[in-house]
């Protein structure tokens, strides 16, 4: 069952056998089409989950649908250098249609307990990797921490090693300014991947 589209054939037009005269479409259970870059390749796995968004800002919009990875080709497209995948997606979404151009987030990995920090926050000097924190209670002190760093997801960055929840970490230093912090709280975190899709 679905929804009758644009019946092409007009009053008056001859038709043969095997014209086609419309197309049935159902948005109930819809495929996407998605390309991957080779290094993501080795990550793939048919099951992941795929988060559906009309857009590339994911923090601020609501999922449109979730779907799983159904195929993983097991060729490569010679012209884009990308693997081709397909993702099934159960819909009950009247906004997520057939045809439309949407972007997906591939959740390669989840953690439900990770510390993270603000990318900002983190400081680069040669080979290690430094947050500055908040100490002191009257008269806070800034001090510098080493971190091991982990997964990178955009605005935010894991931190294996180094600080614990209850830290409070600096985003940014201005000498001779009061110290503003956040404190650093156990986090959700998913390692991810957006490449842009269409359903169909």
């Amino acid at each position: 069952s679905g929804v009758v589209d644009d019946i092409e054939p007009k009053v008056g037009d001859y038709l043969r056998e095997g014209d086609e005269l419309t197309s049935i479409i159902q948005n109930s259970v819809l495929k996407l089409n998605l390309s991957v870059p080779l290094e993501r390749a080795s990550q793939l796995s048919l099951g992941l989950s795929v988060e559906i968004f009309d857009t590339f800002d994911t923090k601020e919009k609501e999922v449109l649908g979730v779907g799983q990875v159904s195929f993983i080709s097991p060729s490569i497209d010679a012209d884009s250098q990308l693997k081709p995948i397909e993702v099934l997606v159960e819909n009950d979404n009247p906004q997520l249609k057939d045809g439309r151009v949407v972007i997906a987030k591939i959740v390669f990995r989840e953690r439900q307990l990770a510390i993270v920090v603000p990318s900002n926050a983190i400081v680069f000097q040669g080979e290690q990797r430094f947050v500055y924190v908040a100490q002191g209670t009257d008269e806070l002190v800034a001090k510098k921490i080493a971190v091991e760093l982990g997964e990178n997801q955009g605005d935010r960055t894991e931190i294996l090693r180094g600080l614990q929840p209850g830290d409070r970490s600096i985003d940014y230093l201005v000498w001779g300014k009061s110290i503003t912090w956040r404190s650093i709280v156990h986090f959700p975190l998913s390692l991810s991947f957006l490449p842009s899709a269409r359903t169909n």
